[in-house]
């Protein structure tokens, strides 16, 4: 069976994906900082996990549960992000707040996005990471600099 991993899968398109991946004989780990609203979801053929993204050892714990699967052949992860930016322009923006917005939009993935991919790349041969994010991120905003940063640096990646 294969395996993906989805983050931010108790909200909307997060959950829906999920639905989506399961339906096409996936068995997803979901992942979430919400445990309320991730308790309450019942898809079958997935695991739940409930950890804030930046916590680099809780990632590499469930990172390492994952790969103890018999059949898990990690193929698949999709980094999605709905936590909502604030509108500033930057000459009323602190660096305080531009950090902030760094730190949610860019920093936050890199634990998932560095282990997941240790695992995948020596544990199959073609292997995908989706960011998930809006389209607005291709062009600057005037008051949303700093996410528009962000996000141009995951596309970057790409």
């Amino acid at each position: 069976m294969k395996h993906a991993i989805v983050t931010w899968a108790a909200w909307y398109l997060g959950r829906s994906i999920t639905k989506s991946l399961v339906m096409d004989w996936y068995h997803v780990h979901m992942i979430d900082i919400n445990e309320t609203v991730l308790e309450e979801i019942n898809i079958e053929n997935t695991s739940k996990y409930w950890v804030n993204v930046l916590n680099t050892k809780e990632i590499k714990r469930i990172i390492n549960d994952i790969n103890k699967f018999q059949d898990a052949n990690l193929d698949l992860l999709v980094i999605g992000h709905w936590k909502t930016d604030f509108h500033k322009h930057l000459f009323d923006m602190s660096l305080f707040e531009w950090k902030e917005q760094i730190n949610d939009h860019l920093i936050s993935i890199f634990p998932i996005l560095k282990e997941t991919s240790r695992v995948m790349s020596k544990k199959v041969e073609w292997w995908t990471i989706v960011f998930l994010w809006s389209v607005w991120s291709n062009k600057a905003h005037r008051e949303q600099i700093a996410y528009d940063a962000a996000k141009w640096w995951i596309e970057s990646l790409c």
